[in-house]
């Protein structure tokens, strides 16, 4: 959920699933869909739907207590804007990194910090980029597998910068059978 101001006015409403394979416990490759809604600020209408597939591989590494993720991301986007709808190709790379405040690691109980910086690059544009992203949120770990964070999102586009409140609840469900 990103809002236009700290408490109210929603801006984007985020739902995605992604399944994964881990080829170790320090790469993977993953499927993914994203529904996104986009409304514009004041008037509450909805001006955006976007439906999206990707295909992510992502490289983890430690370094001291922090975690660095590096995601290579191709997305298949359907976008429809005043009963239109559009299709657009999009390549996304993120580098974030996740540090524990009052643990030695990411468990439960855990307080974090969390720091990204995305670029997206459109496949469809002559300009090529469409935005940046730069994200810092606190949060914390209830689970081994579910956290709550935070954060403040900077997006610089081509047509204008927007900052974003946003409320991210992660919950990984493990399918994996031994």
């Amino acid at each position: 959920m990103r809002l236009w101001e700290p408490v109210s006015n929603l801006n984007e409403l985020l739902a995605r699933v992604t399944v994964h394979y881990n080829f170790s416990p320090d790469a993977m490759v993953g499927l993914g869909y994203v529904r996104a809604d986009t409304w514009p600020f004041g008037d509450g209408g909805r001006e955006r739907i976007e439906n999206r597939l990707y295909q992510q591989f992502a490289v983890l590494h430690n370094w001291a207590r922090s975690r660095f993720e590096h995601r290579y991301r191709l997305e298949q986007r359907w976008l429809k804007e005043d009963g239109d709808t559009r299709y657009s190709n999009r390549a996304r790379y993120r580098l974030q990194i996740t540090t524990p405040l009052n643990r030695d690691s990411m468990q439960p109980g855990a307080y974090f910090l969390n720091f990204y910086n995305e670029v997206f690059i459109s496949f469809d544009d002559p300009r090529r980029f469409d935005q940046n992203r730069l994200y810092g949120a606190g949060g914390y770990q209830f689970t081994p597998v579910a956290n709550l964070q935070l954060g403040l999102l900077w997006q610089a586009r081509s047509s204008a910068d927007f900052f974003r409140l946003q409320i991210f609840y992660t919950h990984n469900f493990n399918l994996h059978t031994d």
